[in-house]
């Protein structure tokens, strides 16, 4: 029997934990680590030999769910299988199923069964959708709108929370300052703070 190489990252660990245990109940997965940050993940999976990876996409980390997947997918294909795992529907986060880079979308709500099934949809070379997945009004909350900043916008507020001001953002940037407050007023917007 073949064997397949699982990696988990969540930042809440007991609910990895929990995960590890259902992917140790299947003879032919084995569980090689798992991490709460994906600053060093790359390196991890090259060192374990990860063949499924199972991604939390809200990770309180240096980069989310998303990002690290487009990463991982750019750097090997299909060798490595990757599980997107959330509590938000694909809807609530602008992602379109149809072009869906990943093998695998299941939601936190859902129980082991969904879990198994999408383990071994993968190893079959299918792609799985969770079948609680729906298209419903979705959900906005600071996560799901920080995902709709543009590129821009995301340069500024990441030089906004490394404490520069619309003047220094400005100069960094090479844009005017007026343009700065425009993109902070959007920002704002977006994520419902005060500036």
């Amino acid at each position: 029997m073949k064997m397949y190489n699982v990696a988990i990252v969540d930042d809440h660990l007991l609910f990895a934990e929990g995960i590890g245990k259902i992917v140790c109940e299947q003879p032919e997965f084995k569980l090689v680590f798992i991490s709460s940050k994906t600053s060093d993940l790359i390196e991890k999976i090259e060192k374990e030999k990860v063949n499924i990876l199972i991604l939390d996409i809200n990770i309180s980390s240096e980069e989310n769910g998303i990002v690290m997947m487009e990463k991982i997918k750019n750097a090997y294909g299909s060798k490595i299988k990757i599980m997107l795992l959330s509590m938000y529907q694909p809807i609530d986060l602008g992602l379109d199923l149809t072009a869906f880079i990943g093998d695998s979308y299941v939601l936190k709500t859902s129980g082991k069964a969904i879990l198994k099934d999408a383990l071994h949809s993968m190893i079959n070379e299918e792609v799985y959708f969770d079948v609680h997945i729906n298209d419903s009004i979705p959900i906005r909350d600071s996560f799901t709108t920080g995902l709709s900043l543009t590129k821009r916008e995301k340069e500024i507020a990441a030089l906004l929370s490394a404490g520069k001001t619309s003047k220094e953002i400005a100069g960094i940037l090479f844009i005017s300052e007026h343009t700065v407050k425009t993109h902070r007023k959007n920002i704002s917007e977006k994520l419902k703070t005060n500036e």
